[in-house]
C-alpha cells in the first residue's frame, strides 16, 4: 500500500455510532457467521472518507488483522453488529494490517479534516 502516505488509522474505540463504540461491534457474514471484530478504520482524512474496516481475527492463540474494504454495512442494533458482504473463510485472503501500517490519526489530521475543501 506504498503511495497511501495520507491515509490514517483511527481505533474503533474512538468511532461513535448510534449503537455506541464501534469498537464493540462484531461483524456478521450474509449466512449469519461470526466474521471478526472491528479493531479500527483506515480513513483519508482530506477527502472524508472511510476506505478500511480493520477486521480482528482471533484463531486459537493469535490474534490477525486485515483490511476490509469499506462498503455500506447494515448496523443491527439487537445483536451490536455490522452485516458485511464477508463470509469467516474469505477473511484470511484479505491484505493483512499490522501496526504502524498508516500512522495513527491526530489532532493535526483532525484540523485537516475539518477544514479541507470537500470533494465530489
Amino acid at each position: 500500500m506504498s503511495g497511501d502516505s495520507h491515509l490514517r488509522y483511527l481505533p474503533a474505540t474512538r468511532v461513535d455510532t448510534p449503537m455506541g463504540s464501534l469498537g464493540t461491534m462484531s461483524l456478521v457474514s450474509p449466512s449469519d457467521k461470526n466474521v471478526g471484530t472491528v479493531d479500527g478504520v483506515i480513513i483519508d482524512p482530506t477527502a472524508r472518507k472511510v476506505l478500511y474496516f480493520v477486521v480482528k481475527l482471533r484463531r486459537w492463540w493469535s490474534t490477525h488483522q486485515y483490511l476490509l474494504s469499506f462498503s455500506p454495512a447494515k448496523i443491527d442494533s439487537e445483536r451490536t453488529c455490522l452485516h458485511v458482504d464477508l463470509e469467516p473463510g474469505d477473511v484470511q485472503q484479505l491484505p493483512k494490517f499490522h501496526a504502524g501500517m498508516f500512522p495513527s490519526f491526530s489532532d493535526e489530521d483532525f484540523i485537516s479534516f475539518l477544514f479541507a475543501p470537500r470533494t465530489a
